[in-house]
């Protein structure tokens, strides 16, 4: 069984109408002895730019002399790519061995006739990336979270910082109706035991719709303040069989006492030898002291982060859209140190660090060899993406000779037509059963199967070509040119990790 085969088992078995199920992915965790992850986690959510949110937060903290796993979806070129230690994809043994003990614990799960529900492909490398984070004694553990928040498997793992890149109307109908209510979902991914959480500008719906989650989750008890000592009665109880404290205890006669008459009638029976005497306990009343405190509710506040980049230089940040996303990535890391109380990056080897970021498929050039064909390769699914792209483009190369486009039902595609008006388009459809191409496209444009997707088409098309769409298309074209997508980063040279766990033996 190949590792693809337990990653993506369930979910390609799954029924109609079937959801993914976070009780099932907790019972896993349970049963491979990884209920929590291992070191504090930077969680990244929001509806475009997490993947370079998380890849500038990951390059931050390994330029602190941290050792950090990273866990991105989806992959570019190689599943493998999905976790990262400091920024180099794991190698095929280390997925492996993960997918194997994955797969064993799997063999102890109920059957899902009675838990109901299915692994996701992303909840199952989010898990295998939480485990190799525990085997190599990782500092720190960056995730990036799929299309939601509180419904997707990084909420299993409690985050103690968050980052929330901005969030507009992307999966409606699934995660919300409107922006508003999508904010929340995805803000819910905090808890009690979140610190920080750092966001992008957002519309002033959606900024208050994660102000309100926040209020409502990260609120916990704070710092406790004595008002006053106080007093407080203690009752103790003695047996008396003397008769000096049997006087102590009678009523003063200089004050006659009223007895009502069901206790006048018992005296008489008393006096009459009808009824037996009742030996009368003395009961004492000390005082006792009392502390009385207040206790502090403490709510972790939204801190909105500008999109200039601060005291970041701006040739250490990708261009355009991704630059904001990128210093939200270092503002997440620095305040998640500081709160760690962990020195920050010295500015020689961050520097080092940050000028080595590479992003493929996000606004990436490449070349073809063979022929000198140019490409411009990024994930833009709206109509703003795709003009900057174009714009981006236009600004190294004299024309765009063709645009490659891919876009499923679910994203801006009456955006894309209008930005492209003019320009030669070939839209490509992926085989993937979960993404539907059946959206109405201008007549002028050509439209191919994703096997038609070669080298030798790339250079048909022109000296000069776009391709821009969802990042598993973007991924597809990386593959094709053979980019290089194994390191994101270099980090600065740390002490070697200790050796994963070695794959059961087969039974």
């Amino acid at each position: 069984m190949s590792p693809d085969d337990v990653f993506f088992a369930e979910w390609r078995a799954r029924g109609q109408g079937e959801r993914r199920s976070l009780a099932r992915a907790r019972r896993l965790l349970d049963l491979l002895g990884a209920p929590t992850a291992s070191a504090p986690v930077l969680t990244v959510v929001g509806s475009k730019g997490k993947g370079t949110t998380a890849t500038y937060a990951s390059a931050y903290l390994a330029a602190a002399g941290l050792r950090v796993v990273s866990v991105t979806s989806p992959a570019l070129r190689a599943n493998r790519e999905r976790v990262r230690v400091n920024g180099t994809a794991i190698s095929d043994a280390s997925l492996s061995a993960l997918a194997a003990r994955i797969s064993k614990a799997l063999g102890s799960m109920p059957d899902r006739r009675e838990s109901p529900g299915y692994l996701s492909p992303v909840g199952l490398f989010t898990i295998a990336g939480i485990l190799h984070a525990r085997d190599i004694e990782a500092d720190v553990i960056v995730l990036e979270a799929g299309m939601g928040g509180a419904s997707d498997e990084v909420s299993l793992f409690p985050p103690h910082t968050v980052a929330i890149t901005e969030i507009f109307a992307e999966h409606v109908g699934v995660l919300g109706d409107t922006p508003a209510e999508i904010a929340r979902e995805k803000a819910a991914v905090t808890s009690a035991r979140t610190q920080a959480v750092l966001s992008l500008p957002q519309q002033p719906a959606v900024h208050q719709a994660i102000t309100t989650v926040l209020r409502d989750r990260t609120t916990r008890p704070g710092k406790t303040t004595r008002l006053s000592t106080g007093t407080a009665l203690r009752r103790d109880t003695e047996p008396t069989n003397d008769s000096t404290d049997t006087e102590a205890s009678s009523p003063s006669k200089t004050e006659p006492m009223e007895v009502p008459e069901a206790e006048a009638a018992k005296a008489a029976e008393v006096e009459a030898g009808r009824v037996d005497l009742e030996t009368v306990d003395l009961e004492t009343v000390d005082l006792e002291t009392v502390d009385l405190e207040t206790v502090d509710l403490e709510t972790v506040d939204l801190e909105t982060v500008s999109a200039e980049g601060g005291t970041l230089p701006p040739d250490l940040l990708p261009p355009s859209y991704g630059r904001r996303n990128a210093v939200l990535g270092c503002a997440a890391a620095a305040r998640m140190l500081s709160l760690l109380n962990l020195p920050l990056p010295p500015p020689k080897t961050l520097t080092d660090v940050l000028a080595s970021v590479r992003l493929p498929g996000r606004l990436s050039f490449h070349t073809l060899p063979e022929s000198g064909t140019k490409l411009c390769v990024d994930s833009a699914i709206n109509r703003a993406g795709v003009a900057t792209a174009l714009t981006m483009a236009l600004r190294h190369w004299p024309r765009v000779d063709h645009v490659l486009l891919c876009l499923p039902d679910h994203k801006d595609i009456e955006g894309a037509v209008t930005e492209l008006a003019g320009l030669p388009v070939t839209f490509v459809r992926l085989a993937l059963p979960h993404l539907r191409f059946t959206a109405p496209l201008p007549a002028t444009w050509t439209a191919i199967d994703e096997s038609q997707l070669t080298r030798r088409l790339l250079t048909e098309l022109g000296p000069h070509v776009l391709a821009i769409g969802t990042v598993y298309f973007t991924g597809k074209v990386l593959d094709t040119i053979n980019a290089p997508t194994e390191t994101l980063f270099t980090p600065p040279p740390q002490p070697p990790a200790p050796s994963p766990q070695a794959p059961p033996p087969p039974p």
